[in-house]
């Protein structure tokens, strides 16, 4: 892995699967960070700010430092995951009060 990291998150049905999110992109680990893996082909843009993943779809959502959001399908820890969707505005900005 390289860069800053700036967010972790863990499968909740696998927590050794972890993704890092960071200025070299998107990183995953299956052995709870002992390895990691490059998730970066096909993104345009890899300073990576922010991930969630979708409890409903399967999907990493990765953002990034530009404003755009990547979407890469979660799989089996025997496939490698699968870019969706490219960069894409974020549709509105949250505010602090």
């Amino acid at each position: 892995m390289s860069g800053n990291v700036f967010a972790l998150v863990a499968e909740p049905t696998d927590p050794r699967r972890i993704y890092a999110a960071t200025d070299g992109g998107v990183f995953v680990t299956s052995d709870g960070g002992a390895s990691w893996s490059s998730l970066n082909e096909g993104l345009t843009n890899l300073s990576i700010r922010s991930l969630v993943i979708d409890p409903f779809g399967g999907l990493l959502h990765a953002a990034t430092l530009g404003g755009g959001v990547f979407d890469i399908e979660i799989v089996s820890e025997r496939e490698r995951p699968k870019l969706l969707s490219r960069t894409r505005p974020v549709s509105r900005r949250l505010s602090r009060p």
